[in-house]
């Protein structure tokens, strides 16, 4: 008895130690594997890495007749293998769809073709297929219930802000540009915080630095001598006093850590403000030129690559905008790159680049925003956003946006 029981704590002392390797060192894996559902079969292909602290999983499934369904799953299962553990699928007419259950029966958004396009329920949804409506009514019935199914259009208005306190996050807190101030607007309300005296109808001289909105004071005319620090979640509003007066011909080049840097053109220098100690300096003039932040290092540019036009920072090495063409846009979010094509969002995952899943299409895209995984962008006079698990919500409306819709909003992150 004794040796059975001392086998037993060997044998558990080995699986746990394997698991602290696994959860320590092992940063991906793939597998192949077989699912069969309904005398469907189904052939997985499963890959799993750590990205930016982020487990994601991104799979391809084959069915018997080799239709091919692309889908991620960004989810800490311990970095488990095989975790899908179901799948659910329909045929109406040309269209097949398959929704895959995984590990605590997590569920992703179903995934569908129709000939050689592949898409998400949510782009089915946002054109009122009732094909989907239908999919959706029977996976309700088997249990199933995901958010990116839910339609609660419920509305609260404030100021002229009508926001979707059910589709904000606790731990977001977005702020709207009203001309002499901003409207913090958050799950539990909104707040206005007025700047100015006069009307600044472009947002051309502020910065989003993590939950700080940096604003340049505009109601001096030709040079100013002070700027406001406002948090977006305790709605603080901080004054910073300058010994010297800078150029309304400034602009915000970007920001690194909590520090943002900016560039007065007229006098040609460039001023990084330390936001922690709500301190500013010089570090950058005709004579010691400026410097250039590429996402992942620093480099030394000639000022005047900064004064003759708008140069911007890099905002990290992970996200990243470029132009495809005249029309597309292409920024990398985690695990995939998404794509922005006159009226339609796409993205592929980094392991299948050729294989475009179609994610929605609005009716006028514009102020496409990225963060991470979730998409932000303004359609008509509303603010959407995208979760992969979520789907696309509206979060305010204001008729404001449809006259002036750049620079208009940002979105911060509580962490």
């Amino acid at each position: 008895m004794k040796q059975v029981i001392k086998l037993v704590g060997i044998l558990f002392l080995l699986f746990c130690s394997y698991q602290i390797i696994v959860f320590l060192f092992i940063k991906e894996h793939d597998c192949t594997y077989f699912l069969e559902k309904n005398q469907k079969k189904y052939q997985i292909q499963e890959h799993f890495e750590v990205i930016d602290k982020e487990h994601v999983y991104t799979f391809e499934v084959k069915d018997q007749k080799k239709r091919i369904y692309h889908f991620q799953l960004h989810e800490n299962d311990h970095k488990q293998k095989q975790i899908i553990q179901d799948i659910e699928s329909f045929e109406v007419e040309n269209l097949t769809c398959i929704y895959p259950i995984s590990l605590k029966n997590k569920q992703g958004e179903i995934i569908c073709r129709e000939g050689d396009k592949e898409f998400t329920s949510t782009y089915l949804l946002k054109k009122n297929d009732e094909r989907i409506k239908t999919m959706i009514e029977k996976l309700e019935k088997k249990g199933y219930q995901n958010a990116s199914w839910q339609e609660d259009e419920s509305t609260k208005e404030v100021d002229k802000i009508t926001y979707y306190p059910q589709n904000i996050d606790a731990k977001e807190a977005f702020y709207f540009w009203d001309y002499r101030g901003i409207q913090i607007i958050k799950k539990d309300g909104v707040i206005s915080k007025e700047l100015f005296k006069i009307d600044k109808y472009e947002n051309d001289q502020s910065i989003l630095v993590g939950d700080t909105l940096v604003v340049i004071d505009s109601d001096q005319s030709y040079d100013f001598d002070k700027i406001y620090f406002i948090s977006l979640f305790s709605s603080n509003v901080k004054e910073m006093k300058l010994k010297e007066k800078i150029s309304q011909d400034s602009y915000f080049v970007g920001s690194v850590g909590h520090f943002a840097y900016l560039i007065d053109r007229k006098n040609i220098k460039q001023y990084e403000i330390n936001l922690k100690k709500k301190q500013i300096k010089v570090i950058g003039n005709k004579q010691s030129n400026a410097k250039y932040y590429n996402g992942k290092d620093w480099e030394t540019r000639n000022i005047y690559d900064f004064v003759k036009e708008d140069l911007f920072f890099q905002k990290n090495s992970s996200i990243k905008v470029e132009k495809e063409d005249e029309n597309v846009l292409s920024v990398k979010g985690i695990g995939r790159v998404y794509f922005i094509e006159e009226n339609t969002v796409s993205y592929v995952s980094d392991l299948y680049p050729n294989d475009r899943v179609i994610l929605f299409e609005a009716n006028e895209l514009k102020e496409v925003q990225v963060v991470g995984n979730q998409i932000f962008m303004v359609d008509n006079d509303t603010v959407y956003q995208y979760d992969p698990s979520s789907g696309l919500k509206p979060v305010f409306r204001s008729r404001e946006l449809l006259f002036h819709s750049k620079n208009m909003y940002g979105v911060a992150f509580q962490n």
